[in-house]
């Protein structure tokens, strides 16, 4: 004859409470990861956070063959989710606070350009070990011809890291003035300045190789669509001291 299995309550308790700790681990990084909180703090997190789920399923299997419901349980059960709690919210706010205080600061100093010079589009993407501020913009070269540029500003809490630009041209198109120009709008903020000289230079090397000039690195390459050149792509980056 089959015996009946019956659950004391503090068992269905805990197994409530491990359910209820998984799904929060998710909606909790999901809801950090949304507020750009530091990635690697969040990593660390998750992993005790897979811990002291495992110890409270070992526990919630120690008590169902066991079949002890005493206080002792509900003591540890209760100590065992205001562990996770306390952890999940007032340890992490605390420990990213800082960081996220030293995260704003750079991303304010980069934001206030693009308020001041009209950027059509800028956003910040959060990666492992550092942020990236992001600049889209557009300007129109000699023929009134609309293209692009894009910058990418890599900083962490500390500093900004470094810079680089993307500026489209038309492909029958390619002047370096313009691209000095328009690209110089951004790199003065860091005082760089470009070299005209050094932008044609790279243009005649696109097939062979980059250009250095005083810490500016300067990349043109080709853009093709369905084997047709559509336009040039002309890179400048420099490391931020």
């Amino acid at each position: 004859m089959n015996k009946e299995i019956k659950l004391q309550r503090n068992t269905i308790i805990l197994f409530i409470v491990n359910i209820l700790m998984i799904l929060s681990m998710f909606i909790i990084k999901f809801y950090y990861n949304y507020k750009m909180y530091e990635k690697k703090l969040l990593t660390l997190i998750i992993i005790i956070d897979i811990l002291i789920i495992l110890f409270g399923i070992a526990y919630n299997f120690f008590l169902l063959i066991s079949k002890k419901d005493n206080e002792k349980s509900i003591v540890i059960i209760i100590t065992y989710a205001t562990i996770f709690i306390i952890l999940n919210t007032i340890v992490i706010y605390f420990i990213n606070k800082p960081i996220a205080l030293g995260y704003q600061k750079n991303a304010l100093l980069l934001s206030n350009y693009c308020k001041e010079n009209q950027c059509d589009n800028y956003y910040n993407v959060s990666h492992n070990n550092y942020r990236e501020f992001v600049i889209k913009n557009t300007y129109f070269d000699y023929n009134n011809e609309e293209n692009k540029i894009e910058i990418h500003i890599k900083y962490t809490s500390k500093n900004i890291i470094s810079f680089k630009a993307s500026i489209y041209s038309n492909s029958n198109l390619f002047s370096e003035k313009i691209i000095k120009d328009e690209l110089e709008k951004y790199t003065l903020y860091f005082n760089k300045t470009l070299d005209e000289e050094t932008i044609r230079k790279a243009f005649e090397l696109r097939f062979d190789s980059e250009v250095e000039n005083k810490g500016v690195i300067y990349k043109v390459s080709e853009i093709f669509k369905k084997e047709n050149l559509v336009s040039l792509k002309t890179d400048v980056s420099f490391k931020v001291k």
